[in-house]
């Protein structure tokens, strides 16, 4: 199982569905393979892509699909999907990623304990 950094998950509402978002590395790396990448994910996410936002979204909720013909159709969903019971939950878990699964105030007290540990070595 992978293990999730961020204690609180973005969620997305896809139709009757909530979706929760979990910052993985297998969330990263299924992004990666998908999207060539975080940044080009967060940029065709910021464009509306339809393909790239249903593909983070499943990223995200670890979501498997048997074929194409079954991720055309979660596509469509989000397509029909009420934009802003999503984009919200979306941009919050591409932040994280970017982020390495943390929040910034999460990163900030990581770094501060690790000056800490480091000062008297």
């Amino acid at each position: 199982m992978a293990k999730t950094i961020s204690a609180d998950f973005p969620t997305v509402k896809i139709g009757a569905t909530t979706y929760t978002l979990n910052p993985t590395l297998a969330a990263v790396r299924r992004v990666n393979v998908a999207l060539g990448g975080l940044l080009p994910a967060f940029r065709r996410c910021n464009d509306l892509d339809i393909d790239a936002i249903a593909a983070v979204i499943a990223a995200g909720a670890g979501l498997e699909f048997e074929d194409q013909d079954e991720a055309d159709k979660f596509a469509e969903r989000v397509w029909k999907a009420d934009r802003d019971a999503y984009i919200k939950g979306l941009v919050a878990f591409l932040s994280l990623l970017l982020a390495g699964g943390k929040k910034p105030e999460e990163k900030k007290a990581d770094e501060a304990a690790e000056e800490k540990s480091e000062g008297n070595a």
